[in-house]
């Protein structure tokens, strides 16, 4: 199953963006697929945006998201969480005893221009 391009009778994985939603995480399968919108068969006429995959929320916040696999979703967990990590670090300790030339090799690696 490929994300972009979706088909009736596919499956991902749908996650709520918090515990207080209405629907627990769970397999979706798609119904229907229009130019826009990927029809689902949780909720009360759920749908999801085809290109970010995120859950409409008719006007409110969305609710969540569909991930190709619950393994995928596990994963970008675990990502986020080590960059939520390194984030708290370089804040508090790191960033005091860095010379210039190691900042300016962070930001080399993250893309961005030196001072």
């Amino acid at each position: 199953m490929q994300a972009d391009t979706p088909k009736v009778g596919d499956k991902f994985w749908f996650q709520p963006y918090e515990r207080r939603c209405y629907i627990s995480p769970q397999v979706a399968t798609i119904m229907g697929v229009g130019r826009k919108w990927l029809t689902l068969d949780i909720g009360h006429g759920m749908r999801a945006d085809k290109l970010t995959l995120a859950i409409d929320g008719r006007g409110r916040t969305a609710p969540g998201r569909l991930w190709p696999s619950q393994a995928d979703y596990e994963v970008e967990c675990v990502r986020q969480a080590a960059l939520h990590s390194l984030r708290r670090y370089m804040e508090s300790h790191a960033s005091r005893g860095l010379t210039l030339e190691q900042i300016n090799q962070a930001n080399t690696i993250f893309g961005r221009e030196t001072q």
